[in-house]
């Protein structure tokens, strides 16, 4: 990716179809981890992509990355989007990322539709503008349920008081359906 032309590159030996798209190694103006981010602009004429030019051998479970804008750009937006096919897409996650400075800021989505293999980042808007994406980490295979607790006061509760524990389940299939044990 060494042009904003429409061209396929490989990283990290995954091949990457793209468009308005470059490797973006400008100190002070592109926003990295590292040597490098992609540097994705939107044209009214050629919208910026950026999409895996095969399908991976498994489903899609989750999706990171980090994005910003570019130097002094501050109107530049994408979306992700996966696919089953590579040419039927489906938004996921936020409806519109909109980095708000030049700070990567860390975004997750981990409620992908099943059987997508494919994965794309798309601008949608601010004329000639750019964002820089870093980071991106594509995850496979079944999810894996867990439950995590957040007890307000930590784990002990003095006699004659009360006090909360909140229970948050990721992945698996709702409804979900819980047990409790105490030794109060």
């Amino acid at each position: 990716m060494s042009g904003y032309a429409a061209g396929t590159s490989t990283v990290n030996g995954v091949s990457i179809r793209h468009l308005q798209a470059m490797k973006g190694t400008t100190a002070g103006s592109d926003r990295f981890n590292g040597t490098a981010s992609a540097r994705v602009r939107y044209l009214a004429t050629n919208i910026g992509f950026m999409a895996t030019a095969n399908a991976f051998a498994q489903p899609i479970t989750k999706i990171n990355f980090a994005y910003a804008n570019y130097g002094t750009d501050t109107t530049g937006k994408f979306k992700v989007q996966v696919s089953s096919d590579g040419a039927s897409w489906t938004d996921v996650g936020a409806a519109e990322y909109d980095p708000d400075s030049t700070t990567l800021t860390e975004a997750t989505i981990d409620t992908i539709p099943d059987n997508m293999t494919y994965v794309q980042f798309l601008m949608t808007g601010g004329a000639s503008q750019r964002v820089s994406i870093d980071d991106i980490g594509i995850y496979f295979g079944s999810a894996t349920y867990g439950v995590t607790f957040d007890k307000v006061s930590g784990f002990v509760v003095p006699q004659g008081t009360s006090d909360s524990v909140y229970a948050t389940a990721a992945n698996g299939v709702a409804p979900y359906t819980y047990g409790w044990t105490s030794s109060l």
